[in-house]
């Protein structure tokens, strides 16, 4: 900016300082010029509006929370009840919360006390280490029946079976398939099969879905015994499909006893397991006392009351499991 001619350098200076204000004014603030040089904002000393629920206002409240309670215990006010906690007042996931905290405070102390890290006193008991001595046996047992059937399912996938077997497992036998289409039937009846059921009983052959096959199948045909074969096997050009062979779990004794509550929720299954001791004549299978049993089926919630030495606990998804290993023939199951 230069100065018009006949104005001094002290006209130059006042009309630098009054386009400073009006600069100023115009960006709706003020600022003032010190002799060190510093601006005031023009709302300077004026009250500033809180805002809640912010994070600063969290860390705030968090850091006088703290303080209280440390100023508390340094003081010796803190009360002997203040940190006993009302068992009524927690719910069913915060009791279940608890528990499975507690079991892992166990486990670590009986962990701890067998690397020699404790000091007197923090020992846990001789019913706490034996305890946990079984529940890790029992954990291993289930971990290696797991694997044993992780491993039949992957020897399943490299044994390749030829498409003519198809044929062969459906000439002269009972089918059971849901709700199949007029072409699915018309293959079925090539095959040469004896009949198509609706009656999961009378099967000797199950056609089940691929992705999603139907479960009831899959117990008439472990308990039964009989083929399991995938619906995407009838189309030649589909890939994918299987073939499953299981020997009847029935011809192996064994007695069970079932509660209330596992009959409640596994009606179905039930109603099959019933109809097999009752109706079948070379089953031996049998219902008795829960004393007298060597399975107890039951729900996940009566799994840890109901298990005694001796005594095999299950839910239907462990005794599905268990079947399934049982009772598939490996050699005669694989995929097309």
């Amino acid at each position: 900016m230069t100065s018009h001619e006949g104005m001094t350098e002290l006209s130059d200076a006042q009309l630098i300082s009054k386009a400073r204000l009006m600069y100023c004014a115009g960006r709706s603030w003020f600022a003032r010029s010190k002799d060190d040089g510093r601006r005031v904002r023009f709302d300077s000393g004026s009250q500033q509006k809180q805002r809640k629920n912010t994070e600063a206002e969290f860390l705030r409240k968090r850091k006088r929370d703290v303080q209280e309670v440390v100023m508390k215990l340094s003081s010796g006010t803190f009360g002997s009840n203040d940190d006993v906690i009302d068992v009524e007042s927690l719910d069913e996931p915060m009791v279940k919360e608890a528990k499975r905290l507690r079991m892992a405070v166990e486990k670590r102390k009986v962990e701890a006390h067998g690397d020699h890290y404790l000091i007197d006193g923090e020992e846990p008991t001789q019913k706490q280490i034996q305890g946990r001595l079984k529940k890790d046996l029992a954990d291993d047992k289930k971990r290696q029946q797991t694997q044993k059937t992780i491993d039949q399912l992957f020897s399943l996938t490299s044994n390749v079976k030829p498409r003519s077997l198809i044929g062969a497992c459906l000439s002269g036998r009972v089918v059971w398939i849901d709700a199949p289409s007029s072409t699915e039937r018309q293959i079925l009846l090539n095959h040469g099969v004896h009949a198509l059921t609706t009656s999961l009983r009378e099967a000797q052959i199950w056609v089940v879905t691929s992705n999603k096959p139907e479960k009831r199948a899959l117990w008439h045909a472990m308990v039964l015994g009989g083929v399991v074969l995938s619906r995407n096997a009838l189309s030649s050009q589909q890939a994918g499909s299987c073939i499953l062979t299981y020997k009847a779990a029935i011809k192996k004794p064994l007695a069970f006893s079932v509660t209330e509550k596992f009959r409640a929720k596994n009606r179905e299954l039930h109603m099959l397991l019933k109809s097999v001791v009752e109706d079948v004549p070379q089953s031996q299978w049998k219902f008795t006392a829960a004393r007298q049993a060597h399975i107890i089926l039951c729900s996940e919630s009566e799994k840890s009351t109901l298990r005694k030495p001796g005594k095999k606990v299950y839910t239907s998804e462990d005794f599905f499991n268990r079947s399934a290993s049982l009772t598939l023939c490996t050699e005669e199951s694989g995929r097309f």
